[in-house]
């Protein structure tokens, strides 16, 4: 790499997610934040008013501390799921555009081979007796909206995702472990015709907002994960 390049985008966010091993200084709150919002999307944020980009990023930083240092709740992914569906419902999506708790968590989980450090941050943690448990269903603010985003990336441009929660829990096309095969065809395009609705549905929706009509719509969704 030249001195002129900067390293990838989701490199980035792993070289920002460092936490002091013994817990003693405060979580860089500041550059993850950064880096998470620096990340591009399928869904070009472009659409989104600047002001209300700024709005999203104080928000979520300021949860993101509480969090961290001050030990305030994360996001369950079920609460996630719930915000998800309502911006779909309230967007006038598609049913195909809504999710479920097991296709996010299959999502998170293939994240978490892209981003290891980033959306590893307290995904397990040790038992009284030392033995790892089960991987928590909930995230800190930014790893949420980290995986929100990417949820709009699949939705948009990757078929396997473009399925209803009642059509996935039928065709659940991933295994929860997969392959290295599956991992890089985890967000491939193809020409389905999904594709296209979904692209031209979102983007009229975003279209026919007023401000005051998308920042309604925002509180609602964020107050469904508790960021306010």
């Amino acid at each position: 790499m030249s001195a002129a390049q900067s390293p990838p985008a989701y490199q980035r966010l792993d070289a920002a997610a460092t936490v002091s091993p013994d817990r003693l200084e405060p979580m860089p709150v500041s550059a993850m934040a950064d880096a998470v919002f620096a990340v591009p999307h399928a869904f070009s944020t472009r659409q989104v008013p600047d002001f209300v980009m700024e709005l999203l990023k104080q928000r979520f930083s300021v949860a993101e501390e509480a969090y961290w240092n001050r030990g305030h709740a994360g996001v369950r992914e079920q609460d996630l799921v719930a915000a998800f569906n309502h911006l779909a419902v309230r967007l006038n999506l598609p049913e195909y555009a809504q999710t479920s708790q097991d296709q996010l968590h299959t999502l998170r989980m293939h994240m978490l081979l892209r981003n290891p450090r980033f959306m590893g941050l307290r995904l397990t943690r040790q038992s009284v007796n030392g033995d790892p448990e089960p991987v928590s269903e909930t995230m800190s603010p930014l790893q949420a909206y980290h995986l929100a985003l990417t949820m709009i990336d699949a939705k948009l441009v990757a078929p396997r995702y473009q399925l209803s929660p009642a059509e996935w829990a039928v065709r659940k096309p991933l295994p929860s472990s997969p392959s290295a095969g599956t991992r890089r065809r985890l967000l491939c395009t193809s020409n389905s015709p999904r594709m296209k609705e979904m692209d031209d549905r979102l983007y009229a929706a975003f279209d026919s907002l007023s401000d005051i009509q998308g920042l309604e719509i925002l509180t609602e969704t964020l107050n469904r994960i508790g960021i306010r």
